[in-house]
């Protein structure tokens, strides 16, 4: 994947999502149920967000750029980005 040009506002997002996700995250399921309630749309445009999040993982796991602290994350990521394409969406 190539790196594009980030503006601001989508570099204060990372920022903020680590922040949150880095000490006040804790409960992955509930929060996960909650954005899943948003907008159709959103929830949408959501998706697409991370399944690309899972394809940059993907891609390290096959180059072998991960260590023991992602690594379960580049996997599962590998596993989800094939079942994706096989079923032709992606």
């Amino acid at each position: 994947m190539s790196n594009v040009e980030l503006t601001q506002e989508e570099k204060d997002f990372i920022d903020t999502e680590s922040c949150f996700i880095n000490g006040r995250l804790h409960h992955t399921k509930g929060v996960a149920q909650g954005l899943a309630q948003d907008h159709r749309y959103l929830v949408g445009e959501k998706a697409k967000l991370y399944i690309r999040f899972f394809e940059v993982l993907a891609e390290n796991e096959e180059k072998g750029f991960y260590d023991a602290r992602n690594e379960y994350a580049c996997k599962c990521a590998r596993v989800m980005i094939d079942a994706l394409r096989k079923e032709k969406l992606l």
